[in-house]
């Protein structure tokens, strides 16, 4: 459906033109990523079973993203801001894409 949607952009006005297929082509890589990192997860979970640790899955699965090219990075750091005093490390990412 969303190849059908591309294919008919060219017959837009052009003044929505840039608009149109900026959306659709943020749709399109959403989307794909959300594949991948649905599938990647449902792979890890079929292989390993269930029961184990977090960080056993977390690190399967950014395996499992890095090989399907995507650009992970696991346990980044994220700041805790609160009334202008900023707490270092206040969380961490799990894997951010």
């Amino acid at each position: 459906m969303m190849l059908f949607i591309l294919l008919n952009i060219r017959y837009l006005k052009n003044d929505w033109k840039g608009l149109f297929i900026n959306s659709i082509f943020e749709c399109i890589i959403e989307n794909e990523i959300s594949n991948k990192v649905i599938g990647g997860a449902i792979q890890v979970h079929a292989a390993l079973g269930p029961g184990l640790l977090e960080s056993a899955y977390q690190e399967r699965l950014f395996y499992v993203l890095k090989k399907g090219g995507l650009s992970v990075v696991k346990q980044k750091p994220m700041p805790l801001v609160y009334e202008e005093v900023q707490l270092e490390c206040g969380y961490r990412i799990d894997l951010l894409l």
